[in-house]
């Protein structure tokens, strides 16, 4: 059985800047390492994710990729 509340190990593939400033928009190129789990997630348009970087914290973050798009976030 699949649980949605343990963490899943994934790689920041790339970083494009969007906005430049103290309130800096970014956006991440966001990949799961598990390969079956980068093929077969699914999400729904305007969902969000948890992300942690061991160390430094965690925040929420909107999903922007279309659904369609396998392979990343």
């Amino acid at each position: 059985m699949n649980n949605p509340y343990v963490p899943n190990v994934a790689t920041i593939k790339s970083i494009r800047q969007e906005v430049c400033g103290p309130r800096a928009i970014k956006t991440f190129r966001v990949e799961f390492d598990n390969t079956k789990l980068r093929k077969s997630f699914n999400f729904n348009s305007g969902q969000t994710a948890m992300v942690s970087v061991l160390g430094a914290g965690e925040s929420m973050f909107a999903i922007s990729s279309p659904s369609t798009r396998k392979g990343y976030l």
